[in-house]
């Protein structure tokens, strides 16, 4: 019973290794993989990056299947509110001491997500703490929104952004930091 405890436990590490590489190659051609490239590639180092992607299908109804191992289960859902609240909190003891990051940037930032999405929130936590205001459309509760995303470009999976007038799949600080300039 222990050796298959053991092997499932190592299974399950492998598969929480996984995750999306982006790079750009020498003529500027940006690829997705879920391997960083060959050495045969000649990628520089510094160009190959991982990004937080959680995978969706978008149906033509406009409602949304989440493809990810998220946690839909009530303990799952209780989890997701608790860090909901710790967000809120520190964003709150933030304001009190007079901490809060100016929103100095002006940007017009529309993200697509969904409430069980840990990247969704990476992201909007990410803007937040640069004080970037932004438009959040939740794309289960919102079949419109799940619409209007796939027909900008997204539906492989959230956060989706349109910072500036480009979109963004997945969260990348880089990325965002990129398209508010």
């Amino acid at each position: 019973m222990k050796a298959l405890l053991t092997v499932l436990l190592l299974l399950s590490c492998a598969a929480a290794q996984a995750g999306i590489y982006k790079w750009t190659d020498k003529h500027g051609v940006v690829h997705y993989g879920d391997k960083p490239p060959d050495a045969a590639q000649e990628v520089p180092v510094g160009k190959v990056e991982a990004v937080e992607l959680t995978p969706i299908t978008i149906l033509d109804d406009g409602t949304v299947r989440n493809n990810g191992q998220e946690d839909d289960s009530w303990m799952g859902k209780a989890l997701a509110m608790v860090d909901d609240f710790k967000q809120a909190a520190l964003k709150q003891i933030n304001e009190w001491r007079g901490t809060t990051p100016a929103a100095t940037n002006t940007a017009k930032v529309d993200i697509y997500t969904t409430a069980w999405c840990k990247a969704c929130k990476a992201a909007k936590q990410w803007l937040a703490n640069r004080g970037v205001q932004y438009t959040e459309y939740d794309i289960q509760q919102d079949p419109n929104a799940a619409l209007r995303m796939r027909k900008l470009g997204g539906g492989g999976g959230v956060p989706f952004a349109v910072i500036n007038g480009k979109t963004v799949q997945g969260f990348s600080p880089s990325d965002y930091q990129a398209a508010l300039r």
